[in-house]
């Protein structure tokens, strides 16, 4: 659950001079970089070695979504998910499942995502106050 929370989020982009297209463009990217660090991960000790790597990847994808929600929030604008948005969110997720049926990497997981889901917690908690 926390990962499609995520996901939405991160495709709901936004920030100042910047334009939708701008923020999907940059989450592509990331999203891009976040599958392909997971297909290289095949065993627990794997997910050891690349948990620095997916936490800063998380935490950048994080700081999009919050920077996108802001630009989101002061223009007042909203936008659709393209299909390749849909493509990638499908692609990520699967890579994601995979990872966490494998024996102790969901753990792991959850501790690269979990400062990311905190930061993008307390920006949503701001937001509806």
């Amino acid at each position: 659950m926390r990962i499609l929370l995520f996901l939405l989020l991160f495709s709901l982009s936004s920030c100042s001079q910047k334009s939708p297209a701008y923020f999907q463009s940059e989450a592509k990217e990331l999203k891009l970089q976040l599958i392909e660090t997971l297909q290289k991960i095949e065993t627990c000790d794997d997910m050891v070695l690349k948990s620095s790597e997916l936490q800063a990847l998380f935490k950048d994808l994080a700081k999009l979504a919050i920077e996108a929600r802001r630009y989101q929030i002061k223009a007042k604008v909203e936008w659709q998910l393209t299909p390749d948005d849909r493509k990638l969110n499908q692609e990520l997720r699967f890579e994601l499942n995979r990872l966490y049926s494998m024996e102790g990497v969901a753990e792991l997981m959850e501790r690269c995502q979990m400062p990311a889901l905190t930061e993008l917690d307390a920006f949503e908690k701001k937001v509806k106050m």
